[in-house]
């Protein structure tokens, strides 16, 4: 018993210590992320559900699959748009990009319009949704919604290769690519003009390929470069072009970026792994986690409090942007690396490799 007796103290002491420390309110480990729960699969529907709230920082616990719609390949890309001239205030669309074109009506997925053949890499809507761009390799399509009419095609006899770099901008008027050697830009007008800015450049040199493009309200847009690990930030006023913030050296590849819709955020993931949150309003770093896995997309909730980011092919993160902490992590089986929300924030959409439009929202 005596052996024992030294071991039997140092137990007492140590609990003695945990009591006191619980007492005090603190602890002596940090705390731990979010588990991942995997989630049953929903329903099929065809019409997008509705979700009893739009989704916040304060009820990710809530949020289940509210149903899927197949598509039957391998999306590429998507967006959603509410549209601001139709005659029904609430309209909005969703864009899918396949090995075609799609367009679809919330209230109708059944319904939805193939709009071509063209094996899109890209898909856009204009802000007011109006418009609907795609590219492939070389070439970009705009196509008017409301008159359902294509307006022009600009390409690669401009000097522009838009593969994985294509964003346009708030006023509807102007796309933004990589110009045609991938280390400067190109804007194009949607009025038929073209100016090319490849001698303004950006800040990183040559070995900088231009990897990521977004885009925001008045305006603003940023790229994101692999080779130097850098991200920009630019606004267009007018035809002066006009760069505001530029961070360098945050790894050796930016995988992917994303600026919140309303130009208060900008999000940032690197390859080898870690995620970069600025403040647009006057550029500081306000969160980096350096141990996050790369990012294959983004999305921020159209009040920009909270992002949602595709990891690992089967994995949702939910972050809090103001206070930079890991809410919650979903599961879904689809390799989805396509993540948006609806206009209205009560819908998250994500979409990947199985064909397949999976909407989560807050239950009844």
């Amino acid at each position: 018993m005596k052996k024992h007796a030294p071991f039997v103290g140092l137990f007492l002491l140590f609990a003695l210590v945990s009591l006191a420390c619980q007492s005090s309110g603190t602890t002596t480990t940090e705390p731990s992320g979010p588990t991942a729960v995997p989630t049953s699969k929903p329903e099929r529907v065809t019409a997008v559900p509705q979700s009893a709230a739009p989704i916040t920082d304060q009820n990710v616990e809530q949020i289940v699959p509210l149903g899927y719609f197949e598509v039957d390949e391998n999306v590429r890309d998507i967006d959603w748009k509410q549209s601001t001239t139709h005659p029904d205030p609430d309209q909005s669309w969703i864009a899918v990009a396949t090995n075609d074109v799609f367009l679809y009506d919330p209230n109708d997925l059944a319904q939805g319009q193939q709009i071509s053949r063209y094996a899109p890499n890209l898909i856009a809507l204009s802000w007011d949704g109006t418009k609907l761009l795609f590219v492939d390799e070389d070439d970009i399509y705009v196509r008017d919604i409301n008159a359902d009419d294509f307006l022009g095609t600009w390409g690669e006899s401009k000097g522009s290769t838009t593969y994985r770099a294509m964003a346009i901008l708030s006023d509807n008027n102007h796309i933004v690519t990589k110009n045609e050697f991938g280390t400067g830009l190109s804007i194009w007008r949607l009025d038929g003009g073209f100016h090319d800015d490849e001698q303004r450049g950006l800040h990183w040199d040559g070995s900088g390929q231009i990897a990521a493009l977004d885009s925001s309200i008045n305006n603003l847009f940023a790229v994101g470069a692999r080779g130097t690990g850098a991200a920009e930030v630019w606004q267009l006023d007018g035809d002066s072009l006009e760069s505001l913030y530029v961070f360098e050296d945050l790894g050796e590849v930016v995988a992917e970026l994303a600026l919140s819709d309303n130009g208060r955020w900008l999000a940032v993931s690197v390859r080898e792994g870690g995620l970069y949150i600025f403040d647009m309003n006057d550029g500081t770093q306000r969160h980096h986690f350096p141990d996050a896995e790369p990012v294959g997309d983004f999305a921020f909730s159209p009040d920009g409090d909270l992002l949602a980011a595709s990891t690992s092919g089967d994995t949702i993160a939910l972050w809090d942007v103001n206070e930079g902490v890991l809410l919650r992590e979903l599961i879904d089986k689809n390799n989805n690396n396509n993540l948006l929300f609806s206009p209205d924030g009560t819908i998250l959409l994500s979409a990947g490799d199985e064909g397949q439009l999976t909407f989560w929202g807050i239950s009844e």
